[in-house]
């Protein structure tokens, strides 16, 4: 379970079930620290 600002996150849930993102590419990035959840909105 990871969280965005104001939108928890569950990388289980599936396309229909995720909650709506702002429109731009996102990028996910796993590391030894956990997860960490960028966004470059154009």
């Amino acid at each position: 379970m990871f969280d965005v600002p104001g939108r928890p996150l569950s990388p289980t849930l599936t396309t229909c079930d995720r909650p709506d993102l702002p429109a731009g590419d996102y990028q996910i990035y796993i590391s030894n620290d956990g997860l960490t959840f960028t966004t470059n909105l154009t």
